[in-house]
């Protein structure tokens, strides 16, 4: 599986997140194993994260913006 994800991530220029995953992904991804190709992929890559909540992601994890949008 891995593989697969690897190979759909290479072709695309960034990722869009909601909130829960986004925190998900900044809990594990920074410090997971470096020999994983995956890894450098994820933190590697750009990530987008839509929030009603989360005025700024920059930090967290490498190359992450916050997308705020009021509540509705």
């Amino acid at each position: 599986m891995g593989a697969v994800v690897g190979e759909q991530m290479s072709n695309n220029d960034a990722t869009l997140l909601g909130r829960q995953t986004y925190d998900e992904f900044a809990a594990y991804w920074p410090s997971a194993d470096p020999e994983d190709p995956i890894t450098e992929m994820m933190n590697g890559s750009r990530k987008y994260v839509v929030s009603t909540t989360l005025a700024d992601a920059t930090g967290r994890t490498p190359r992450s913006s916050a997308v705020t949008s009021p509540p509705s």
